[in-house]
């Protein structure tokens, strides 16, 4: 399906799609595992006529506390492909019952995710490609606009009347991710942590109104100051110290704080909204004559 050169786990991938498009009428799925445990099956039989060094998983863990429905991956280890699955059946099937549809949900909750998340595991280095593929079986959904980066394409296959697949297609490699730190996460939450002090003289605060007002323990909080991490990782330390003055940064804007500056930067934004409302509430306007 993709036009640009592909690896050899990235053509072994798609090569399993293609299969599964060509002989898609002669299952019958009924949830998203049967799709994914068929694809697999039928990526495991490839590896090994092929006589590639890949191994395959299925619920491979990735970061963000966050698992791919399938993965391939090198003689070393490293993820070539990951891989998230979304399906919703068709709803002309007599054997669905109508409560149960629909089954994926399109937004952030369900197929949006899924797009974001293939980003970030791109972006994290974690994987090299990775894909979001979503199978509408009878194209509930096929009138939707694609998500960014994602492209809709139908499926011609032989089968019963109601089977009409289209299929929302998203690829992200390391040439082509909009998420692209220029730097490792580590080495910029290293500085972070370290700044923090800074940070919290520079708005009077002590070190335990600070571990309250960033949601940990006073402990934590000191370590932080010291660089330490305290056995989190990356992501859950970035996770935990974006929560100011209740804003939650996106994954998007968490990828670009790429320093002490813009940390701060974000945080005294912060400050000046809250300052804002405070003063609002002390000094409501007066009433006209």
């Amino acid at each position: 399906m993709s036009t640009t050169a592909l690896s050899t786990a990235e053509s072994l991938f798609e090569d399993a799609l293609d299969w599964l498009r060509a002989y898609y009428g002669r299952y019958r799925f009924f949830a998203e595992r049967d799709i994914v445990w068929t694809l697999q099956l039928r990526l495991l039989e490839m590896v090994a006529e092929r006589q590639l060094d890949l191994t395959v998983w299925n619920d491979y863990p990735m970061p963000e506390r966050t698992r791919a429905d399938l993965a391939l991956l090198s003689s070393t280890d490293a993820v070539e492909v990951a891989a998230e699955f979304k399906y919703e059946p068709s709803h002309r099937r007599t054997d669905i019952r109508r409560t149960k549809l629909p089954v994926a949900f399109w937004d952030k909750d369900g197929v949006g995710k899924d797009v974001q998340r293939v980003g970030m595991f791109v972006a994290a280095g974690k994987a090299r490609t990775a894909y979001a593929i979503f199978i509408d079986e009878g194209g509930a959904f096929r009138d939707r606009p694609p998500h960014t980066g994602s492209t809709w394409v139908d499926w011609v296959t032989e089968g019963p009347s109601w089977l009409n697949p289209s299929v929302l297609w998203t690829r992200v490699s390391v040439e082509n991710n909009k998420f692209r730190p220029q730097r490792r996460m580590g080495r910029a939450l290293g500085r972070i942590l370290i700044g923090l002090a800074a940070w919290r003289k520079s708005t009077g605060l002590t070190q335990i109104q600070a571990a309250e007002r960033l949601g940990v323990c006073i402990p934590a909080y000191i370590a932080w100051e010291q660089g330490k991490r305290c056995g989190l990782t990356e992501a859950d330390l970035l996770k935990r110290i974006s929560r100011v003055n209740g804003l939650e940064l996106g994954l998007e804007l968490r990828l670009e704080l790429r320093d002490l500056a813009g940390f701060l930067a974000v945080l005294e934004a912060s400050d000046r909204k809250a300052s804002e409302r405070t003063t609002a509430a002390q000094h409501p306007p007066e009433p006209l004559p």
